[in-house]
């Protein structure tokens, strides 16, 4: 578990370092270190960080969130300008309307069994899935990190403004760290919590970007990928097979979910009133106006988990993580419009693999039938 008190050393450290610094990259490192330290705490579960904060919500009706939001994303940069232009666009559309028109894996809510679940036996599940990933560099690294209880948060509540989030992994840019909080829900989805997180901070590792160096939603795709291969791997070593087969199709109905939704929202704003009138009338000279950072994330998340599932296909078939490496290890300019040529995955391959989004999970039916 998280040592608190020296999580507040070294915020103060930070801190007073963020206040006599002149150079703007080493103030962005210390910045986003800050911002980690505090949500760290806001969501540890502690008296003064978590609970006084969730009652001063309630009673302010949220607002005492946002407004210190605004002061954050204000405060630590988080507006980055994406190159968007015409052809890139559209491509994004392209795959978002392919994702939309799969077959859909879930029509009703997802209810896993509970289990009562030790987090020493997950974080087990976890060392033993990335001992056996078929790749040094990576197991190495995600064992070393599991190793580090210091590293590793378990939680069953949280600040009020986080209700949507599962776990979340905070980039220390100054001691080199990534601390890692995991919410414990008692089932099956403990065991993909935890490889996701531990995958996110293994990425940090072999690449420690700043968030305004990096593309909204682009940090997903080594994650997105790891959760297909988890599921592999939890179906190898004889979990339930229901919920195994549950877990993969909670997984594919959210990108799905997420495609319709971003449809849904530009067709709002654009008072398009068909279904069928989405693709012809979605141009990109009447939306470029309505392309906010919301909207241009979703779009980009929707790729990630487009060119995740492309990676896993190719990791199944020739055992080598060399193109998930590369991809991590080189970034991606945000100044620059993303290309995925040189790693094999050119914009023809991803629109034909969005086609197949929610194959994974369809195959997997036969487990409940």
């Amino acid at each position: 578990m998280w040592n608190i008190q020296d999580i507040k050393k070294k915020k103060k450290y930070v801190a007073e370092r963020y206040k006599n610094c002149k150079d703007s990259n080493e103030r962005d490192k210390l910045s986003y270190t800050l911002l980690g330290y505090t949500m760290m705490l806001e969501n540890r579960g502690t008296r003064n960080y978590t609970f006084f904060r969730n009652f001063i919500d309630f009673i302010t009706r949220g607002k005492y969130t946002l407004i210190n939001d605004n002061i954050t994303n204000k405060k630590y940069k988080f507006c980055i300008k994406q190159p968007m232009n015409e052809s890139f666009y559209n491509f994004l559309i392209e795959l978002c309307f392919n994702v939309f028109n799969t077959e859909n894996v879930l029509n009703e809510p997802v209810n896993f069994k509970t289990i009562k679940n030790d987090f020493d036996k997950v974080k087990q599940v976890s060392r033993d899935f990335y001992k056996n990933l078929g790749d040094e560099e990576i197991s190495s690294i995600g064992i070393k990190l599991l190793d580090k209880d210091e590293l590793i948060n378990s939680y069953s509540y949280q600040r009020s403004n986080r209700k949507n989030y599962y776990g979340m992994t905070h980039k220390d840019y100054v001691f080199n760290d990534a601390y890692l909080n995991v919410l414990i829900n008692n089932n099956i989805l403990d065991y993909t919590l935890l490889t996701h997180e531990i995958m996110h901070a293994i990425d940090f590792k072999m690449n420690p970007k700043l968030l305004n160096q990096i593309y909204p939603g682009f940090n997903e795709i080594p994650t997105y990928t790891i959760d297909y291969l988890t599921i592999d791997y939890l179906k190898s070593i004889g979990m339930n097979k229901n919920e195994v087969s549950l877990l993969a199709r909670k997984k594919e109905d959210y990108i799905q979910s997420l495609a319709a939704f971003t449809l849904f929202r530009l067709r709002k704003q654009l008072e398009i009133p068909k279904l069928y009138d989405y693709k012809e009338q979605l141009s990109y000279e009447k939306i470029k106006y309505f392309l906010n950072p919301n909207v241009i994330s979703d779009l980009l998340e929707i790729e990630s988990a487009v060119i995740a599932y492309t990676l896993y296909c190719d990791i199944k078939e020739t055992n080598s993580f060399d193109k998930l490496k590369s991809i991590i290890k080189d970034g991606l300019d945000p100044n620059k419009i993303p290309n995925f040529n040189k790693y094999g995955l050119s914009n023809e391959l991803l629109l034909e693999t969005s086609k197949k989004i929610g194959e994974y999970s369809r195959f997997d039916k036969k487990l409940i039938m």
